[in-house]
């Protein structure tokens, strides 16, 4: 009788942590948005940037502020790291550490941080079906695009108010 060799996956420990751990980690995520906001180290309004102003608050796209959360501060980088199974994709490896791009950061990662964040209630639920997660329509020029983030609708604990003006691509959509 042959029996198929399954992996489980298990929750990583760092994943299981108490209440007191959550809220730490989620003030320093906001601190660490604040100070980079503030220092310009986090861009805001930009292409690609994490952070925009919207309809007076702030948008926090996710995944993406979350990711760099971790990159910027690796002992939250929880992500397995698995050998290359062959030569092309040991090359690949290679390359993407050649590449401008950070570190790889896992959806075991950065998912913790982002609940941790939902549990501090500093962001709106859309109103109409309770979701976490708001949508804007970004429109430059000829491209329109999606993005997904949190909305904050008072920044102040984020940026100084009057530092950044509502981004004028961006259209926050209602649920």
């Amino acid at each position: 009788v042959h029996t198929a060799n399954r992996e489980t996956k298990t929750e990583p420990a760092a994943q299981k942590t108490t209440p007191e751990e959550s809220q730490r980690v989620a003030t320093e995520f906001v601190e660490w948005i604040k100070a980079g906001l503030n220092d310009g180290t986090i861009k805001i309004n930009e292409a690609d940037a994490p952070c925009h102003i919207v309809n007076n608050g702030l948008f926090l796209v996710t995944p993406g502020i979350f990711k760099r959360f971790v990159q910027a501060n690796p002992r939250y980088n929880i992500a397995p790291i698995e050998p290359p199974r062959d030569q092309n994709e040991l090359l690949e490896a290679v390359r993407s550490l050649k590449s401008t791009s950070n570190t790889t950061v896992g959806q075991e990662s950065w998912q913790p941080i982002q609940r941790a964040f939902q549990k501090l209630k500093l962001h709106e639920k859309q109103a109409l079906r309770g979701e976490n997660i708001w949508r804007c329509t970004v429109q430059g020029g000829r491209k329109r695009s999606e993005i997904k983030g949190f909305f904050v609708a008072d920044p102040s604990a984020f940026i100084e108010p009057g530092k950044c003006k509502n981004n004028k691509y961006l259209t926050l959509l209602a649920s």
